[in-house]
């Protein structure tokens, strides 16, 4: 069974999930991208973002402008992080 960490979090009337990933993606759009994909698919949601630590612990969002912009004038720390599991078929 795979797991990741997600904060599903309502900012500014718009609902939406942050999906943490390594950091070893960062270099890697194209891997983002699939990433980004999946998470809206397996969670049937728009309004996805994928978050990183850089190393200074500062976040790093990859998804829609839109989005993306929305996260970054909130404090990561304050979402309630919980770890979802993914049941392979």
């Amino acid at each position: 069974m795979a797991k990741f960490s997600a904060a599903m979090t309502e900012i500014e009337g718009k609902e939406m999930a942050i999906i943490w990933v390594d950091r070893k993606h960062l270099s890697n759009p194209e891997e983002l991208k699939k990433y980004l994909i999946f998470y809206q698919d397996l969670l049937k949601m728009n309004d996805v973002a994928l978050m990183m630590l850089d190393p200074k612990d500062e976040p790093i969002y990859y998804g829609k402008k839109e989005i993306v912009e929305i996260l970054k004038q909130h404090n990561w720390k304050g979402h309630e992080w919980k770890e979802y599991s993914i049941e392979k078929e």
